[in-house]
């Protein structure tokens, strides 16, 4: 990576309950640039929508919780909704962010998506991927990040709901692609 960049992190956290049990919990944590307003700006509301996401699910659950039987209640697993920031590039030109969803219980991971944008540093434009690849050439994606050996492309697979118990990883959920350059 090039030139100085001082990040913070910034988070959104609440637990909520119903009837005394932990529903939901949600920790939204997202990146704070020195200097790159218009990047800030755009984690801001990706943080709110996310907490707006969060509050909603977890109005659902409560709802779901009060109606179940006593068994179904001893049977209920709180949900953990976080998100992870990772400056994974910068240089004098440009900075790229990779942000990991992650909703998960006690067990495992149940759900994981990952966004990926790479920012010109000084105006906070989103880039293309084709600044990168070239107009004939068709990203895998449009989520990528940048390295030293060239542009990452990221797709999100889905990996589905995994039975109870059974241990997750990342790469269950998202696939990387990078493109040398």
């Amino acid at each position: 990576m090039g030139a100085a960049l001082e990040v913070k992190t910034e988070v959104i956290y609440r637990e909520i309950r119903a009837h005394g049990t932990a529903v939901l919990r949600y920790r939204i944590a997202y990146p704070v640039l020195a200097e790159c307003g218009a990047i800030n700006e755009f984690y801001g509301k990706m943080a709110q929508t996310l907490q707006a996401y969060a509050e909603k699910t977890a109005d659902m659950r409560a709802e779901a919780f009060a109606a179940s039987s006593r068994t179904q209640r001893a049977a209920f697993r709180e949900i953990m909704l976080r998100s992870v920031p990772n400056v994974a590039w910068a240089d004098e030109r440009y900075i790229s962010i990779c942000l990991d969803f992650i909703a998960a219980d006690k067990e495992s991971i149940r759900r994981m998506v990952r966004t990926a944008h790479t920012f010109e540093r000084a105006s906070g434009r989103i880039c293309m991927p084709s600044e990168f690849l070239g107009k004939r050439r068709a990203p895998p994606s449009e989520d990528f990040y940048l390295t030293r050996k060239g542009p990452v492309f990221v797709i999100n697979l889905g990996g589905g709901e995994l039975p109870f118990g059974e241990r997750s990883r990342p790469e269950q959920y998202v696939r990387e692609i990078l493109i040398e350059t």
